[in-house]
């Protein structure tokens, strides 16, 4: 996917397969710009399970830099709402999703 913002600045998000999980490269003006080998902003080493969640995040990204310049950040929390986060990742964060709370154990029986 490709968007153009208001300066010009063209973003691209391209999907690649890694081992046994999916990762985003973003470009910009058609330069690398940024490799998310991993899921951002988790505890861990986890991959995207999936080709869909691994695009999902990498246009939420390319379309937060279109907005604010520069690097940007993601939040467990907006990951989660973008539903990209399977069980095994909630579990190893320690938090309650059901409460967006951090630092409180996950309790997978709830």
């Amino acid at each position: 996917m490709c968007i153009r913002d208001r300066d010009n600045i063209s973003y691209r998000t391209e999907v690649f397969q890694i081992d046994t999980g999916w990762g985003y490269k973003i470009y910009k003006n058609g330069k690398l710009y940024i490799e998310q080998r991993l899921i951002p902003a988790v505890n861990g080493h986890f991959l995207f399970e999936t080709y869909e969640d691994a695009f999902q995040t990498g246009v939420f990204v390319m379309n937060r830099m279109s907005e604010q310049k520069g690097l940007p950040s993601v939040s467990i929390e907006e990951l989660d709402s973008l539903g990209v986060l399977y069980q095994e990742v909630k579990e190893f964060q320690e938090i309650d999703f059901s409460t967006k709370k951090g630092n409180i154990p996950y309790n997978k029986d709830k």
